[in-house]
């Protein structure tokens, strides 16, 4: 069943979403940038690893786009300042 958690402000450290949301590791979930200024990037891991990515690794997310897919692991950092972001689970 889908599921909408709340809105999380993500830093500029990575953050692995299925620590605070078990229910989405391994599950089929999405992250949105929710961020109203055009500065705010996201980027977004689906990963197997327990182990944060380097640096600027993964798929950038301008505000608005939204992501999805299945991992144990989903991590998401800010590119140059905070981001509000949704995430949750599609089924």
């Amino acid at each position: 069943m889908a599921k909408t958690e709340q809105d999380l402000t993500i830093s500029k450290t990575w953050q692995d979403l299925t620590a605070s949301y078990s229910g989405m590791a391994s599950a089929a979930s999405y992250v949105q940038n929710k961020s109203f200024s055009a500065v705010p990037q996201l980027l977004v891991v689906f990963s197997a690893s327990g182990t944060p990515p380097n640096g600027t690794t993964g798929m950038r997310l301008s505000p608005g786009d939204l992501t999805q897919g299945t991992a144990a692991h989903i991590w998401v950092r800010a590119y140059r300042e905070d981001v509000l972001i949704s995430c949750g689970t599609t089924d």
